[in-house]
């Protein structure tokens, strides 16, 4: 069987600790885990979500930061994906490993006002089960709005050019 084919059966018949072995042999199987969040079926992509929380619990955490970095990215309209899955990934991600969500925060809750419908119930989601790990999620009024920051970073630009004339 490939890679692919084994994740797919992990997936399909609930083979937890398989996949929770597999991954600790091969940590690359995640991306095709990861093609599982855009499945057709929704219990498919459930059971993908599920295996981004073992996920987290194997692989080290520098990988598991990468991974949810390129996740908010692909969140992002800019990207050029759509994936309404993504946020329940980064939620189960959150939920098991809560020590490394905290610095993506910021990111997730920004897109609680997304237009996409079907975007925001999935970051709604990911808030809530990131929150039952004892979690505190930001306010948004708290929180910089991306113009804000992109504002301070010219500002900070400028006061460094000009002190060095």
């Amino acid at each position: 069987m490939s890679d692919k084919s084994d994740i797919k059966d992990f997936l399909l018949r609930e083979k937890w600790a398989e996949l929770e072995t597999a991954l600790q042999k091969k940590p690359a199987l995640i991306r095709h885990i990861m093609g599982f969040l855009y499945h057709v079926e929704e219990e498919m992509r459930w059971r993908a979500v599920k295996a981004f929380g073992i996920a987290a619990t194997v692989l080290h955490d520098e990988k598991i930061k990468d991974l949810l970095r390129r996740m908010l990215w692909s969140m992002n309209d800019e990207s050029g994906t759509c994936c309404w899955f993504i946020p329940q990934a980064v939620g189960e991600i959150g939920y098991q490993r809560p020590e490394l969500i905290v610095d993506f925060l910021p990111g997730l809750v920004y897109f609680k006002n997304d237009p996409d419908a079907q975007l925001r119930n999935g970051i709604f989601w990911a808030l809530d089960r990131i929150a039952e790990s004892g979690t505190e999620i930001p306010d948004p009024d708290d929180l910089m709005e991306p113009e804000s920051v992109l504002e301070n970073r010219v500002k900070e630009v400028r006061r460094y050019s000009a002190s060095r004339n």
